[in-house]
C-alpha cells in the first residue's frame, strides 16, 4: 500500500513539473511587453530642444507636445521598458533608447517584444499652445536709463538702473535682480553718474560701468563697481572721460572682462572720440587700449555680444560717409570682420549714404555659425542686417519695417534664441511709442505679424534671451510731471515681460 502511495506522489510531482515546463515554453518568461516612460530630452536633441518634453502614455498610445515650429523630422526618444531583455523596433529597425532618431512628422509605431509577448505603441507628436508675452514685474522708479543682462548661473535677468536725482538727470546707480516676480533695487553706487553699461561674468558676478558725474566737466572719468564680499565696491580702475550718449559695453570672454567706451578725452594710446578698451585679467585692470588694427580715429556706440566664448563687437564710425565696423575676439586674438559698412546710394552710382546710428539702437547678436545680426534704424525704419561670417557680405533680414516716425523710428533691438530664432523689437509710432515684437518666420523668411506688448508709452527698452530659452523684455515709462508746479503726477516705472515657452 505504501509502495502505491509513493508511486502516486511521484507521478503527481512529475505531472506538476511537466505542466510548469509546458507553461514556460508556451508563455515565455514572466512579465509584460511594456514601455513605462517616453521623453524627448534636450540633452539628446540639443539642436532643436532646450527643455525635456515627456510623453503621456495611455493604454497603447503615447502623445508628446513640443513647442510650435520644432523640427520633428529627426527626434531621438529616450524610453524605458518594464522588463530587461525587451526588444523595441520601428518598421523592423531595433530602437536604442537615447540613440535612434525617427521622423515624428507622422505617427510612429513602436513594437515592443518580450519573449513571446508583443505590444504596439503609437507615438504622436503635437504642438504646444503658442507662447505669449506675460508681465512678470512692475517697479516704480524714476529711471534715467537702464541696462539688462542675464545671469548665466540661474537664467534670471538683472538690471543696472541709473535714476534721476531731485534736481537733474544725474543720480545714483541701482542694481536689481529678478526674484520670482519681484525686483528689489539696491544701491550699487551712491554718487551722481550717467552713461552706464552692465554685464555678468561667467560666475554670475555683476559689473557696472558709468561716468562719474562731477561738476568739473573735464574731470568726469569712467568707473566700475562690482559686488564682492557681500557689498558693492568700486574697482581700482579709472578710464578716460566717456563720451555722452554714445553707448558703452561690458562682456566676459576667455576669462577676461572687457569694457568698451568712447573717449571724450584723449589717453596715451587712444585719441579723443575713439573706442577705449579696458580689460580685467588675472585680477588686474588695464585701460587706455585701442582695438588692434582699427584704422579710423573716431568711434561711437561700441556694442559687444558674447557667443560660445567669442566676443563680437560693432562700432559706429562718425566720419563721412558714416559707417559701422565689426570685429571678433577669440582665442586671445582680435580680427576684423568688416572694416566699414555704409548703405549703398539709392542712385546706384557706386557712392554710399551716411549710416547714422541713433537712440538706444543698434545692438548685435550672433548665431552658431558666427553670422552677426545687427538691429539698426535707417531713415527711421527698424531693420536687421546679417553679416555673413564666411563671405562678409551684408544682407537685409526679412523686410524692413515701414518707417514709424522721426523719433520712435530710431529705436530697435534684435535678440536671438538659443536655437537661432530672431526677434525684433521697436516702437510703434511717435504719438504712441508702444513696443512691438516680431519674429522671423522659418518658412517665409520674413517677419511675422507684430505683437504689441502693452499700452504704455515706452522710453528705454531691451530684450534678452536666457540660455534656457526664456526671453525677457524690459522697458521704462517716464515720470509724468506738472512742470508749473514741479510735482510728479504719475511716477515712472520699470516693467518686465517674459516669453516663457518660446522654445
Amino acid at each position: 500500500m505504501k509502495k502505491i502511495f509513493w508511486m502516486l506522489c511521484s507521478m503527481t510531482v512529475l505531472f506538476a513539473a511537466g505542466c510548469e515546463s509546458d507553461k514556460t515554453e508556451d508563455e515565455g518568461p514572466v512579465g509584460e511587453a511594456r514601455i513605462t516612460s517616453f521623453v524627448f530630452s534636450a540633452e539628446k536633441n540639443a539642436d532643436v530642444l532646450l527643455k525635456d518634453y515627456t510623453g503621456t502614455i495611455t493604454d497603447s498610445k503615447i502623445s508628446v507636445q513640443v513647442p510650435a515650429g520644432t523640427d520633428v523630422s529627426s527626434l531621438i526618444a529616450t524610453f524605458e521598458v518594464e522588463q530587461e531583455g525587451t526588444v523595441v523596433t520601428v518598421n523592423g529597425t531595433e530602437q536604442v533608447s537615447g540613440t535612434t532618431a525617427n521622423d515624428f512628422s507622422v505617427a510612429v509605431d513602436y513594437l515592443v517584444t518580450f519573449g513571446k509577448k508583443n505590444a504596439l505603441y503609437t507615438v504622436t507628436v503635437g504642438e504646444l499652445p503658442e507662447a505669449t508675452w506675460q508681465k512678470v514685474s512692475e517697479t516704480e522708479l524714476a529711471t534715467n536709463e537702464f541696462r539688462m543682462a542675464i545671469d548665466p548661473t540661474d537664467n534670471q535677468p538683472g538690471f543696472a538702473i541709473q535714476v534721476r536725482s531731485a534736481e537733474d538727470a544725474q543720480g545714483p546707480i541701482l542694481y536689481a535682480k529678478l526674484d520670482g516676480s519681484t525686483l528689489t533695487p539696491e544701491t550699487a553706487y551712491a554718487g551722481n553718474s550717467n552713461y552706464i553699461a552692465f554685464g555678468y561674468n561667467k560666475s554670475g558676478q555683476p559689473y557696472i560701468f558709468f561716468q562719474d558725474y562731477v561738476e568739473t566737466s573735464s574731470e568726469r572719468a569712467g568707473g566700475i563697481v562690482t559686488y564682492t564680499g557681500g557689498k558693492w565696491n568700486r574697482e581700482n580702475v579709472t578710464t578716460q572721460k566717456p563720451n555722452a550718449y554714445v553707448g558703452h559695453a561690458i562682456c566676459d570672454v576667455d576669462g577676461k572682462m572687457f569694457v568698451f567706451s568712447s573717449n571724450d578725452k584723449a589717453g596715451t594710446n587712444v585719441p579723443r572720440r575713439e573706442i577705449n578698451m579696458t580689460t580685467l585679467s588675472g585680477g588686474a585692470w588695464t585701460t587706455d587700449q585701442a582695438i588692434p588694427n582699427r584704422p579710423l580715429n573716431r568711434g561711437y556706440w561700441p556694442i559687444a555680444y558674447e557667443k560660445d566664448n567669442t566676443l563680437y563687437l560693432m562700432v559706429s564710425n562718425p566720419v563721412s560717409p558714416m559707417s559701422v565696423s565689426f570685429y571678433k575676439y577669440a582665442n586671445n586674438t582680435w580680427s576684423t570682420i568688416l572694416e566699414a559698412y555704409s548703405y549703398p546710394s539709392a542712385s546706384g552710382d557706386g557712392t554710399f549714404q551716411d549710416f547714422p546710428i541713433k537712440g538706444i539702437g543698434p545692438n548685435i547678436v550672433a548665431d552658431d555659425e558666427g553670422n552677426i545680426y545687427a538691429a539698426v534704424s535707417y531713415m527711421y525704419s527698424p531693420q536687421v542686417l546679417k553679416i555673413n561670417a564666411a563671405t562678409q557680405e551684408v544682407s537685409l533680414v526679412g523686410s524692413a519695417i515701414a518707417p514709424v516716425g522721426s523719433i520712435a523710428g530710431r529705436y530697435c533691438r534684435v535678440a536671438i534664441s538659443p536655437l537661432g530664432k530672431l526677434y525684433l523689437v521697436y516702437k510703434k509710432a511717435d504719438d504712441a511709442a508702444q513696443l512691438q515684437v516680431v519674429s522671423l518666420d522659418d518658412t517665409t523668411k520674413d517677419w511675422g505679424a507684430p505683437v504689441q506688448i502693452s499700452t504704455d508709452e515706452a522710453e528705454d527698452f531691451d530684450i534678452k534671451f536666457a540660455p534656457d530659452g526664456t526671453a525677457y523684455l524690459a522697458y521704462t515709462v517716464s515720470n509724468d510731471i506738472d512742470m508749473s508746479a514741479g510735482t510728479v503726477i504719475t511716477p515712472g516705472k520699470l516693467v518686465l515681460y517674459k516669453l516663457a515657452t518660446a522654445e
